[in-house]
This record gives C-alpha cells, sequence and structure tokens, in this order.
C-alpha cells in the first residue's frame, strides 16, 4: 500500500460523502424525508472510511514508510482537511 493509493482512496470517500449528503440536502427539499436520512447515513459511512483512511495515511508517515516528501505530504493532508470540513458543512446544514 503506498501513499499515492491511500491518498486517492481518501479522496474518493470524500467525494462520495458530498454526493451523497447534497443527495440528502435535496431530497429534504422535496420531502422525502427517508432518502434523504439513507443519503445522509451512507455520507456519514464515507466520512467514517476517510477518517480510517487518514489514519492509516498518518501512521505509515510518521513510521517513515511514506515514499513522499513532508510537503507534499502536508499539501495532500491539508487539501482532503479542507474538503472534509466542506463535506462536514453541509452536513451541518442537513440538521438544521
Amino acid at each position: 500500500m503506498t501513499m499515492k493509493w491511500l491518498n486517492e482512496k481518501i479522496c474518493e470517500e470524500i467525494e462520495g460523502a458530498e454526493c451523497y449528503i447534497k443527495k440528502a440536502l435535496k431530497c429534504k427539499d422535496n420531502e422525502k424525508p427517508r432518502h434523504a436520512e439513507i443519503f445522509n447515513s451512507m455520507a456519514k459511512q464515507e466520512l467514517e472510511h476517510a477518517e480510517h483512511l487518514m489514519e492509516m495515511a498518518k501512521e505509515l508517515y510518521e513510521n517513515n514508510e511514506s515514499e513522499i516528501s513532508k510537503d507534499l505530504w502536508e499539501y495532500l493532508m491539508n487539501k482532503a482537511k479542507e474538503e472534509y470540513e466542506e463535506v462536514k458543512y453541509y452536513m451541518a446544514v442537513y440538521k438544521m
């Protein structure tokens, strides 16, 4: 398992979460609460997957098992965290 692979999977999970939470918001607006809850639950699951993958990436990096530089590591993690926080924002909006 490489850091490149982990980063790709982290991005995929966060993108999936964003897609699902946006669907949840649309369903909520269209008065389909059951569908909204299902999509919201799926978004939460995707973010949980991303969190696990980020923990694995951090462990690899901290144990010097990564093939990437410190600057690249910080860039990738900051980008992932920004996208993660954006999804968390949509989730907060969903709760309103």
